[in-house]
């Protein structure tokens, strides 16, 4: 959007361009003086609410700029925005301004308009009020109490929502009016302002002066009055229980709430504006929406007192509400139709302090049946008080002090009455009927609509009555009556209900006898009430019948039944009667039906092995056929049933197990035996022939074999006699020597040899022995020699004959081949495989050996 040109003026000399419709700025300025503003603002006496100026174009300013107003070259008008979010009452304004010079003259008449904002916050139709104001030359120094113009409307105008106040020149001759410093930016870019630039207005963001947005407001100062009203809610507004929190929420007057009006919004400390008392002994607390913890459960009085900070004077008000204890109050009579001719004047409520402290009224009100809000007024605990159509006219005829309702009357077809705190809360509500359970007595004839019991369901028709209080005052032949602020008297007809139950008939009350259920009888019994009324009882009445039934029994033998009597056979025709046995009450005829059975008997053949421990818990260890048992209910029928028994006892079986064995043998009873054994036992179970277990020793003899030997190299004899012998050649696996199978074997040649032998049945074998004695011829081998001797395990073998080729065996001192080797050289080395110890090494050639003895080490 096009920016529009704005000229400066300060001071009021002024250069035209004519032909680029402008107006240059100068360099002279206005004096800005001390603002009379600031904190006096708070200081200021507190009034009654009156008219207030508005200045906060004032109190936004930093300094001062002038501009020019003319419908030639510049702005023709200006605006200044305001807002109304309540009632607002303008009766004028003021603005700074001055003739900037002679032209035309030494004044001029400017206009001063009211109208309301439309869109973007600009004016809109025509004015609703408008008056005109001389500007003359007088500049005082740029003073601004020299420049001050007030205007003052003929009417003021009251208005609702957001409006301007506009300063008109329609003439080409220039005014300069004043404004907050554009150049400061003290429009805060809030755009308060607008500008009608040759027809068009235009808010202030759409506007440059010298190329510098004009971000300013006009001081155009309405003079404003309102209505200040403090009021909040509490929330709660009543409770039943010590240590209540209580909410309050800050409904006062909008105009205390904007900035525009309030100073102290202005500065962001509204909450300076409000002064909480919550009637708790607390101090009291500068907050918008208060809040406070009750201790206990009563009345507290909370003030809250509104202070508006206005711009030139400041005002104030307040508002007390009560709030705590739930108020037990009671409409508890209503006379809605009095026997008049023509206008009612004997129309009233009474309502009635049930409660057990006193309630203050004030600001409560009825919502619905008549208009009333009641003024300062206090009920005690159990006092009544009186609202009515014409408070004359009730102290002439009940001699009663009464308010009187500001608008309406009671229907005579019955409607809400409906009682409201100071908060809006329902304290009671009746709707009443001329109908139904409702008096109609009290439509018109004479009596007034009163709550016999001021504790019971005041919107039950059956709680009310009319009055029984008389005036001895007749109109249109009806006595009037009522007992308005005081205890009702009335008389209530009572109705009950008579509950009955009964057998087969029942005389009730009416002398009637009834033969059948009944619940619509009545009857009336005259002056049963306290208050002398009737009361009227309806019958409910159930008839019923006597019951009759079977009582089905077995027995098992006689059986002595209800009636007294023994039966020790079946019957099915005996009667007795149970006076009331019945489940409703009555009498009940049970009829016999038993059936007597016989008790079963029968043997217990039993057979046991040693001992029979039997059902009666005895042991018997011999036979045995006349114990006997009586089972109780053992018999198929029920009845019991007698055992007798007959045992046979059986014996165990006893037996040896004669056994031989060689070293070691494993008996049935899982054991392994090494020597010898004739005590050890076992129990087959069930193994007798008859069933029983069968005790078997056992005999066992083991047998051992001599397989030790008397090596006396070279003949080997085995130490055993009477035996039967086969000597075995160790060397050649083992195998049998051919005819030797004597005590005694003398070898032929040295090596390892061990015997078998055979005795008592048992064979075993020995270890073998090792020969080492015989020797073949060695002159052959006389040279051979071995070196070194002891070793670490390996020698050498010199000597060999060149042209003999031997064989060497290396065997341990038990005769076990370690190693053979075949050698053909004169020198060579042998090693010996094993541990430590002697060794022998056997050199053989074809013709001869020879037997060295060596020890490694």
């Amino acid at each position: 959007m096009k920016k529009h040109l704005l000229i400066l003026f300060t001071l009021f000399s002024a250069c035209f361009i004519a032909q680029q419709g402008q107006i240059l700025e100068t360099n002279q300025s206005i004096p800005f003086p001390q603002k009379e503003l600031g904190s006096n603002y708070f200081t200021k006496a507190i009034t009654a609410c009156s008219e207030d100026t508005v200045r906060i174009s004032y109190a936004k300013a930093t300094g001062l700029s002038t501009l020019s107003l003319n419908s030639a070259s510049s702005a023709q008008r200006v605006g200044q925005y305001f807002n109304a979010n309540q009632d607002l009452t303008i009766s004028g304004a003021q603005f700074y301004a001055y003739k900037s010079d002679l032209t035309g003259g030494a004044s001029i008449s400017v206009d001063l308009e009211i109208y309301l904002a439309g869109a973007d916050s600009l004016p809109t139709g025509a004015p609703i009020a408008s008056t005109s104001v001389v500007v003359d030359t007088s500049f005082g120094g740029g003073s601004l109490d020299t420049l001050k113009k007030q205007a003052v409307f003929t009417t003021p105008v009251t208005v609702n929502q957001p409006y301007l106040v506009v300063l008109s020149n329609l003439s080409p001759n220039s005014i300069v009016f004043v404004s907050n410093s554009y150049i400061s930016g003290d429009g805060n870019q809030e755009w308060y302002s607008s500008l009608d630039l040759f027809g068009t207005w235009l808010r202030s963001y759409d506007v440059n002066v010298g190329g510098t947005p004009f971000d300013a407001d006009a001081l155009i100062e309405p003079f404003v009055s309102y209505d200040l009203q403090a009021d909040f809610t509490a929330t709660p507004a009543t409770w039943s229980s010590a240590s209540t929190p209580v909410n309050f929420t800050n409904t006062s007057s909008a105009v205390i709430m904007d900035r525009m009006y309030s100073y102290a919004e202005f500065l962001a400390m509204n909450e300076l504006s409000f002064t909480w008392d919550y009637g708790n002994g607390n101090p009291v607390e500068n907050v918008v929406d208060g809040a406070t913890t009750y201790p206990n459960v009563q009345n507290y009085a909370v003030t809250l007192t509104d202070t508006l900070y206005g711009w030139t004077r400041n005002c104030i008000t307040d508002t007390v509400k009560m709030i705590g204890a739930t108020p037990n109050l009671v409409i508890s009579e209503i006379m809605y139709n009095p026997p008049e001719s023509g206008t009612d004047s004997l129309e009233f409520i009474e309502i009635y302090n049930a409660g057990a402290t006193s309630v203050d009224l004030t600001d409560f009100y009825f919502d619905q049946g008549v208009v009333f809000t009641f003024p300062s007024v206090t009920l005690a605990a159990s006092d009544y008080i009186v609202v009515c159509i014409d408070s004359l006219a009730i102290d002439n005829n009940f001699g009663v002090a009464a308010y009187e309702w500001t608008a309406g009357a009671l229907s005579n077809g019955g409607e809400d009455i409906v009682l409201k705190d100071n908060f809006g809360v329902t304290i009671d509500s009746v709707d009443y009927k001329n109908t139904s359970t409702w008096s109609t007595a009290a439509n018109g004839g004479g009596p007034s609509l009163v709550l016999c019991d001021v504790f019971s369901d005041n919107n039950d028709g059956a709680n009310w009555s009319a009055s029984a209080t008389g005036t001895g005052i007749i109109i249109n032949g009806n006595e009037l009556m009522g007992s308005p602020g005081s205890v009702n008297a009335c008389c209530v007809t009572a109705y009950d209900t008579d509950i009955i139950s009964a057998c087969n008939s029942y005389t009730w009350i009416d002398g009637n006898t009834y033969t059948a259920s009944n619940n619509t009888a009545t009857h009336t019994i005259v002056g049963a009430t306290p208050f002398g009324c009737d009361s009227i009882i309806t019958l409910d009445l159930t008839i019923n019948t006597p019951t009759s039934g079977t009582d089905v029994l077995t027995s098992c033998g006689p059986y002595t039944w209800i009636d007294g009597n023994t039966y020790s056979a079946s019957n099915n025709t005996a009667t007795y009667i149970i006076v009331g046995g019945a489940a409703n009450g009555c009498d009940s005829l049970v009829t016999l039906d038993l059936t007597v059975l016989a008790p079963a008997t029968g043997t217990d053949t039993q057979s046991a092995c040693g001992s029979f421990t039997w059902i009666d818990g005895n042991t018997y260890t011999a036979n045995n056929s006349t114990a006997t048992h009586n089972i109780v209910g053992g018999a198929a029928n029920g009845c019991d049933s007698l055992v007798t028994l007959d045992l046979t006892i059986l014996q165990v079986a006893t037996g040896t197990d004669t056994q031989s064995a060689c070293d070691s043998f494993t008996w049935i009873d899982g054991n392994t035996y090494t020597a010898s054994n004739n005590t050890a036992t076992h129990t087959i179970v069930g193994g007798a022939a008859n069933g029983c277990d069968s005790i078997v020793t056992l005999d066992l003899t083991i047998n051992t074999v001599d397989v030790s030997i008397t090596n006396s190299d070279p003949t080997l004899t085995a130490n055993a006699t009477g035996a039967t012998y086969q000597w075995l050649d160790c060397d050649n696996g083992n195998s049998p020597i051919s005819g030797e199978t004597g005590q005694s074997f003398t070898a032929t040649a040295n090596g390892n040899y061990a015997v078998e032998v055979t005795q008592n049945g048992c064979a075993d074998q020995s270890t073998c022995e090792t020969i080492i004695s015989l020797s073949l011829n060695e002159f052959t081998l006389g040279n051979v020699s071995v070196y070194p001797n002891p070793n670490a395990g390996e020698f050498q073998l010199i000597g060999v004959p060149a042209t003999e080729e031997v064989v060497v065996t290396v065997t341990d001192n038990l005769g076990k081949v370690i190693g053979k080797y075949n050698i053909n050289q004169v020198n060579s080395t042998v090693t010996i495989e094993g541990a430590a110890g002697v060794y022998f090494v056997i050199v053989e050639s074809s013709n001869a050996s020879k037997t060295f003895k060596v020890l490694k080490h």
